[in-house]
């Protein structure tokens, strides 16, 4: 179903809704390619939001211009904004003190995208990012399909072809939370567990900016390779926001990361194509955020698992970069699958 809302920009605004054969539906929107809603059976086989967001479209204009959406050109912050391509320097916008976070200014999460196609179970979102918009250089031509199976996965696909070398790294940055969002008694993710397959993380400085070390999680909190309750590590850390390196994508049948619910039995094995994961545990959700059924979005209300490349790549020489060059194809794939346990 497509429900025309408003004009943004004066380019129109719609939300759609994805369904499959077993009763699951998503809600997205062409407003930053967001994700609305996701609803997904519990272990009483009762249907449940797990995303935070909003009741309207309407407010994802006005309120965290994160939830959901799709984050480019380069997720993540950038030090400085200072954007290295073949021995040149781009100077990106900051919007995080001195330093370019999620895309700058405007990103993709606060533009309208156009839609290539749409039917009962897939979109198909673009968007064209001029040459120079937030810094960054080249015509960018980003193509977005979200997809639902019928074995209540979300499938999200990512394509993008520029004409001159440009730096891109796309995430989705949804804040799921599995106890259910639309809920009595809503509560926060620090009953979750999760596995994340990473023996490695990339260290920050005290502005979340990489370092260029690489470290391994073993024996300290951030092993996470078994499964790992989440209210110890959030207290023990003050909370996540930490880029992991994923250890072997070969193995396709393999999760990247896998988050559980024992008060709804929801599990979310989640997949990638790219070598890193940010676990980001809303840290910084201060309750200012009135979400769905009037829902206050606390610290900790939602975590969000970015897959994605290194962060702040082009810069470290540790790390492998995200450049894209004329001629070339930037494909990224990403599938949230969902199961009772």
């Amino acid at each position: 179903m497509q429900i025309h809302i408003f004009e943004h920009n004066r380019k129109p605004v719609y939300s759609f809704t994805l369904k499959n054969n077993k009763g699951m539906w998503v809600v997205v929107t062409n407003y930053g390619c967001k994700i609305i809603s996701v609803n997904v059976p519990d272990k009483h086989g009762m249907f449940t939001d797990v995303v935070l967001g909003y009741d309207t479209v309407e407010e994802y204009i006005s309120g965290n211009r994160y939830f959901g959406a799709i984050i480019g050109r380069c997720t993540n912050r950038i030090e400085q904004g200072l954007l290295n391509i073949d021995d040149k320097t781009y100077s990106l916008t900051c919007n995080d003190g001195d330093n370019h976070l999620h895309g700058g200014l405007i990103g993709f999460d606060s533009v309208v995208w156009n839609v290539y196609s749409y039917s009962d179970n897939e979109i198909v979102f673009s968007y064209m990012s001029t040459d120079g918009e937030e810094g960054y250089p080249g015509n960018l031509k980003v193509n977005v399909t979200y997809k639902l199976t019928d074995n209540n996965s979300i499938h999200i696909d990512y394509s993008a072809t520029t004409d001159k070398s440009t730096a891109i790294n796309l995430t989705n940055h949804t804040f799921f939370n599995l106890n259910g969002v639309n809920r009595v008694g809503f509560n926060d993710i620090t009953n979750h567990s999760l596995i994340v397959s990473a023996n490695r993380y990339t260290v920050n400085n005290k502005y979340t900016i990489p370092t260029g070390d690489i470290v391994c999680v073993e024996g300290t909190i951030l092993d996470m390779r078994n499964e790992t309750e989440l209210l110890e590590v959030i207290k023990q850390t003050g909370g996540l926001d930490h880029n992991y390196i994923i250890d072997d994508l070969s193995d396709k049948s393999k999760s990247v990361t896998s988050l559980y619910s024992k008060d709804s039995g929801i599990r979310m094995n989640v997949y990638s194509t790219k070598p890193c994961v940010q676990i980001y545990s809303g840290n910084f959700l201060d309750g200012s955020d009135i979400g769905k059924a009037g829902i206050s979005y606390d610290r900790y209300s939602g975590i969000c698992i970015e897959t994605q490349g290194y962060p702040d790549g082009n810069r470290l020489n540790t790390f492998c970069d995200n450049t894209l060059r004329c001629g070339e194809l930037y494909e990224h794939k990403t599938v949230f699958e969902f199961t009772i346990e």
